[in-house]
């Protein structure tokens, strides 16, 4: 189907289309952006529960460091200091895993707070137990078997003991250099061996029964250190335990955050591609469909105006030919009005009405129209008729133009006529 369109309606297709393309072009570089956003978003958060995994790690070994070096005077400072570090991370791992919504990362992240807690904890206690142990000779516990090595030594001087001391004081030295159950184990069997000595001179010394009163008293300040140097002991394991486990779990959400940040970079890159590829392919489309509206626009003007300029340098040109007209698509009048005026010349029939039967034809007497003569229409303009010819600005021209031709025509032919009259006359 033909469709003619006014030169401002074609205007209004091609701002339409144009501004059809770029909304679209505009949605997809929208969706792009929202989606990039997202994944930034994502990317931020998985790095934040990483930077609090490493935080954390960092400072478990600082307070592990911390509790190793541990002296008198310090150790109640260190335990607030562990509380606080303790709830401090605590918190940053739980606030960081909160924000995910992976369910194998807060996993993780709950396995490394697990871990966590646990190695405070065991720090804790071991900085509790050193210090009832004591952090030198004159301290805690330790200043209770010095005391009683002391007594010992004292109360031991005879040349037959020297022997045994010597060797109790070997294991003891081993004992605190590498505390375990076995260096316990061995002072307690030198003590063992010491004490029988101390009964079986019993008899050659005075003061039997305070000499094995003195040992006992030093097997019982033993005892009682290396009961709580080996609960330290026990706790470091704990700790250290704790601290391999916090490690694991943190490498394994690490490993889970590498591959969704690689699964995202990749997502992130094909979306790019895609839409940089629509955006090409959209600016080329936009393009050839506003050139191909352009050409339809130009072309048709362009073949329109030759038209009409060749009619008006044949008429400037030629013999004046006044039967010329502008091509126009015209209307069935009587189908249009439903007349019923079947003698009308243009009944049936596509013509300019107007200018032949109506309120144009110059020739008065020539006006048939119905609608005219009865005053229904005073002015074929304003005729739906003639209305529906005018599809663009070229057809009113077209129209007008032809109207125009019509009465020069006929304003030609009645000089004729007066000519050929007063010809006639002069003759006679």
């Amino acid at each position: 189907m033909h469709i003619r369109l006014s030169f401002k309606k074609k205007l209004l297709v091609v701002l339409a289309v144009t501004v059809a393309a770029f909304t679209g072009l505009a949605v997809v570089s929208y969706r792009t952006t929202s989606a990039m956003a997202e994944a930034t978003a994502r990317t931020d958060r998985y790095a934040d529960v990483a930077d609090a995994i490493m935080e954390a790690q960092i400072a478990a070994l600082s307070a592990g460091s911390e509790a190793h070096l541990v002296a008198a005077g310090t150790a109640d400072a260190l335990l607030e200091k562990l509380r606080d570090v303790r709830q401090e991370h605590l918190e940053r791992l739980e606030t960081a895993a909160r924000a995910i919504d992976h369910g194998q990362i807060r996993d993780g992240v709950a396995a490394v707070r697990a871990a966590f807690s646990a190695y405070t904890d065991a720090l804790a206690k071991t900085v509790a137990k050193r210090s009832e142990l004591g952090f030198g000779t004159d301290d805690g516990l330790r200043a209770d078997l010095g005391a009683a090595w002391d007594s010992l030594s004292e109360g031991l001087s005879e040349t037959s003991y020297e022997k045994g001391l010597y060797a109790l004081t070997d294991r003891q030295r081993a004992f605190f250099q590498r505390p375990s159950p076995e260096a316990a184990a061995a002072v307690r069997e030198t003590l063992g061996q010491l004490r029988r000595m101390v009964e079986m001179l019993a008899e050659l010394f005075e003061g039997g029964e305070e000499r094995l009163a003195l040992v006992d008293r030093y097997g019982a300040a033993f005892d009682a250190v290396a009961e709580v140097g080996l609960e330290a002991v026990a706790l470091d394991a704990v700790a250290e335990e704790a601290f391999q486990k916090m490690k694991t779990a943190g490498q394994q959400v690490e490993d889970v955050i590498e591959t969704e940040l690689t699964a995202l970079r990749k997502a992130g890159e094909a979306r790019a591609a895609r839409s940089q590829i629509t955006v090409v392919a959209g600016s080329v489309a936009v393009a050839a469909v506003l050139v191909a509206l352009l050409a339809w626009i130009g072309v048709g003007t362009t073949r329109r105006l030759n038209r009409t300029a060749a009619l008006l340098k044949d008429l400037a040109q030629g013999d004046g030919d006044l039967t010329q007209r502008l091509p126009v698509e015209y209307v069935d009048c009587s189908q249009a009005l439903d007349c019923g005026q079947g003698d009308c010349p243009c009944y049936g029939e596509k013509r300019a009405c107007w200018s032949e039967v109506g309120s144009m034809q110059p020739d008065k007497d020539k006006i048939t129209c119905p609608s005219v003569l009865s005053g229904k229409i005073t002015d074929c303009a304003t005729c739906q008729v003639f209305q529906a010819s005018q599809a663009d600005e070229f057809d009113q021209m077209a129209n007008w133009f032809n109207v125009f031709v019509d009465k020069i025509r006929v304003m030609v032919g009645q000089v004729k006529d007066s000519a050929a009259e007063l010809a006639s006359s002069a003759e006679q």
